[in-house]
């Protein structure tokens, strides 16, 4: 068996720092989006395919049923690029499935040192 540190004469899972990122830009994302009173619904698991998340909007109190899907990643060091601002890598795999998916799309990159949090309407470069 691989994927653990070994205790005693056991292997335990492993949390990888990858992944203490990823959850806390979710949670980041998750938070922002709750303090503009709109509603946040993770899709959890390994079945995303590259879909993290939905936003549905509210107006005035009011569930307005516009959805919005996103992907979030969570990064401790960005890195601004005059030229091209905070760049995300994706597989063309998924570029392609958000561009047929029948509903807006954005990318969120969520600073977990600054608690900021960027989004973008994805771009094939």
């Amino acid at each position: 068996m691989t994927g653990g540190r070994e205790t005693g004469e056991r292997k335990l899972p492993t949390r990888t720092r990858a992944m203490s990122i990823g959850d806390r830009g979710m949670a980041l994302a998750e938070l922002r989006f709750a303090e503009l009173d709109w509603i946040f619904r993770r899709q959890d698991g390994q079945s995303d395919f590259g879909v993290d998340a939905e936003i549905e909007l509210v107006e005035s109190g009011q569930v307005t049923g516009r959805l919005v899907k996103c992907q979030v990643k969570g990064s401790e060091a960005l890195e601004w690029d005059a030229n091209s601002g905070y760049g995300l890598a994706v597989k063309v795999s998924t570029f392609n499935l958000w561009q047929r998916l029948g509903l807006p799309f954005v990318a969120l990159l969520a600073d977990v040192t600054s608690d900021r949090l960027y989004w973008t309407l994805p771009l094939a470069q």
